[in-house]
């Protein structure tokens, strides 16, 4: 059984990815959320160092036995 999880800041292409990820493989997919939305560009939250505080995925992961991770690359 596998699990996507995915982050994406603006709805673009990691969302896309990993929803095709999920369909090659017959996956589960869940999204990593923020408890606050991202404020700021990129690059200030990089600058700042921001580390969010993150909603629990709702589901148990030792019911996966494949778990890929997917986030924003800039």
């Amino acid at each position: 059984k596998m699990l996507i999880v995915y982050s994406s800041l603006s709805n673009g292409n990691t969302r896309r990815i990993a929803g095709l990820m999920q369909r090659a493989n017959s996956a589960d997919i869940a999204e990593f959320q923020t408890v606050e939305p991202y404020t700021g560009s990129y690059n200030d939250m990089v600058d700042r160092g921001y580390k969010p505080a993150i909603k629990p995925l709702g589901v148990d992961l030792s019911d996966y036995q494949t778990v890929a991770v997917g986030t924003p690359t800039w």
